[in-house]
């Protein structure tokens, strides 16, 4: 204790000079300018001769002092190598702030998926080959200046990490209230202290720790609804500053009112918050990720993850309506078991929750047993660790998306970032081309997602594509688009995997499909991307949808295409007048190559605007509607 206390005199010592010397710069400094990169004055000095007293490693012993402005970077690399030689270890953190800067940070070649390909990325923290770490922030917050990933987890297992806060003093992401607004032009007002912003010949550019950063799409929030109404890809033509914060911007074309917020989507997606490559066992529990450079929390090729009361969504207490810039929760290749529970992830600029393998397509067959395949968008490239030796292959159409073959990895290796060679442990039985496609079946997760809050996103809710057996249960929805988005995809974004057994039951899906989005034709869209259709032989099967509530102001329920084995039962439906109905799809329910539907004991609450269940090549006999069943078969 003695020493303890000596150590802490001595830190308050040096924290209180450095203080002072920074005041007395920064007094006779002059304001940087709005293009000027922001840096620290001084970092904290790294202890690593700390040691763990029963199994706990103190923050402040290791030279971790929250409140001082400094960089703590390295101080916090050499924490970590404390905790990797002591395996099973706690790094306990003080409550309060700390502060990365890029200079110092980590990098890797890592490719992170659905990320832009830029590397190397750079990581605050870092844990590399760990086992049974456990990081307490305490209530501790990280403030990462620039882009990178606040958390990295590489190759590591049995990992905690718990009450931490991750975000940025300026986000990827700007924000402004509309206070004038025309046909094609809005004027919006904006805090240049917290969103700086310069006007170059006629072109808007926001600055991020003096990085300029184009505008290229926006998202409206309707501050009467308090809800996300509608959300785009088109930047900003021209803009003029009327005064200081308050600008003129054109090609702002339906914006529907003033005192609305425009959200700017600007900046590259190049990190994600929290990754976790290659590990496995790994829990986050009462983290908070309120601000990224990319993705919100993405788990890459890993296994076994728990995820308890891990928010991705603005930071509370603030006017902040968007955060995280991109993704929530996002899944690639993983395996074992995914569990999500009491999590919140609201106001993403996309889908809260994104789980999916990555079909490669076929270049070409070198030999018996031999092809070589690549990644076919560039946000999936680089993954080093989608196969490995016994691992399951199917062979599918790209067209139809069936297998057509199963073999097994007896060698896998990279050639560049873009392209794989796979040998199999036996011949093919027949001849590959590029009309063919990859999928992992061994990389495929069982998913639990309850008690869950998914609000305020820009597109849909949570999209589920993988073998295993999923649950989706006791959550609620306030989603832009479809709340849930069952899909399949060989020729686009590449993200594969037909569902076998997936359960969704008692949700609250409440006036979702507020505007358009991709992939949203129902509130719950089962939608695989075929370019041709195999009578008979759906994509997808056992998919049940079981005693949920949909609160609905518009006509589409439930999208379904090329299921084998779906069932609707036991829901509420109430008709709502939360918004005016708009959607081009004017059936309640649309079964489109489908085989062994059940549509039973479902009640309504109020006058549908529509009540048909519309078959697409789904013969008559393959529908099977309940006694007094509100839904009837109709439509053309």
């Amino acid at each position: 204790m003695g020493t303890l206390i000596h150590m802490q005199r001595r830190h308050t010592v040096i924290l209180v000079s450095l203080l002072v010397s920074r005041l007395v710069v920064a007094a006779a400094a002059p304001s940087p300018a709005l293009d000027q990169p922001a840096a620290p004055l001084s970092e904290l000095r790294p202890q690593p001769s700390a040691k763990p007293v029963k199994g706990v490693l103190d923050g402040v012993a290791a030279g971790l002092l929250p409140n001082t402005g400094m960089d703590c970077t390295r101080a916090f690399q050499a924490a970590m190598e404390v905790t990797r030689l002591h395996p099973g270890c706690t790094l306990r953190l003080r409550a309060g702030d700390y502060h990365f800067w890029r200079q110092h940070a980590a990098q890797r070649e890592h490719y992170q998926s659905n990320t832009d390909a830029v590397v190397p990325k750079s990581y605050a923290l870092l844990l590399d080959g760990q086992q049974g770490t456990v990081i307490d922030g305490c209530g501790a917050t990280f403030f990462f200046h620039g882009p990178m990933t606040a958390a990295g987890l590489d190759h590591c297992t049995n990992i905690t990490i718990r009450r931490l806060n991750i975000t940025t003093p300026r986000l990827f992401t700007s924000q402004g209230t509309v206070v004038e607004k025309g046909e094609d032009w809005v004027v919006l007002e904006i805090d240049r202290n917290r969103f700086p912003y310069v006007i170059e010949n006629g072109k808007l550019q926001t600055v991020v720790e003096g990085a300029k950063s184009r505008v290229w799409g926006r998202m409206e929030y309707d501050t009467v609804d308090g809800r996300f109404s509608h959300g785009d890809g088109s930047g900003i033509s021209r803009a003029e500053e009327l005064v200081p914060g308050r600008i003129k911007v054109w090609g702002t074309r339906g914006v529907a009112r003033t005192g609305n917020i425009l959200v700017l989507r600007h900046h590259e997606r190049t990190h994600a918050g929290v990754f976790i490559l290659g590990s496995k066992g790994v829990t986050l529990e009462d983290v908070e990720v309120w601000g990224t450079a990319g993705l919100g929390i993405l788990a890459q090729h890993s296994r076994d993850l728990t995820f308890r009361r891990a928010n991705v969504r603005p930071q509370p207490g603030t006017d902040l309506v968007c955060g995280p810039k991109d993704d929530g929760f996002h899944f690639s290749g993983c395996a074992g078991h995914i569990e999500m529970d009491s999590c919140i992830v609201a106001g993403t600029a996309d889908d809260p929750v994104n789980i999916h393998g990555t079909c490669l397509p076929v270049t070409d067959q070198s030999g018996p047993a031999t092809i070589r395949a690549r990644f076919g968008h560039g946000q999936s490239i680089g993954q080093s660790l989608w196969g490995k030796p016994g691992d399951a292959i199917s062979v599918i159409e790209r067209e139809t998306l069936l297998p057509v073959q199963t073999n097994t990895v007896k060698s896998f290796s990279m050639a560049g970032p873009k392209t794989v060679e796979i040998v199999f442990t036996s011949p093919l039985l027949q001849a590959t081309s590029q009309a063919h496609g990859l999928e992992n079946l061994s990389d495929t997760p069982s998913v639990l997602i309850r008690k869950c809050s998914f609000s305020n996103g820009r597109a849909r809710g949570i999209l589920c594509s993988t073998p295993g057996k999923v649950l989706i249960e006791n959550n609620s929805f306030i989603i832009h688009g479809a709340a849930i988005l069952i899909p399949g995809d060989a020729n686009g974004w590449f993200e594969s995997g037909a569902v076998s057994d997936v359960t969704i039951r008692s949700n609250v899906f409440d006036n979702c499909l507020v505007a358009e989005s991709q992939f949203s034709d129902g509130v719950i869209a089962i939608w695989p991307e075929l370019h041709r259709h195999v009578p008979g032989h759906p994509f997808h099967r056992n998919i049940r949808i079981e005693n949920n509530t949909f609160r609905v102001f518009d006509r589409p329920i439930l999208y379904a295409s090329s299921v084998d084995g779906l069932t609707f039962t036991g829901n509420t439906i109430v008709r709502t007048d939360a918004f005016k109905p708009w959607h081009r799809n004017p059936y309640a329910i649309t079964l489109k190559h489908c085989l062994n539907v059940e549509v039973r004991h479902n009640q309504v609450r109020g006058e549908l605007l529509d009540s048909r269940v519309h078959c697409e090549q789904t013969p008559a006999d393959q529908v099977h509607l309940g006694d007094a069943e509100p839904f009837a078969i109709g439509g053309l």
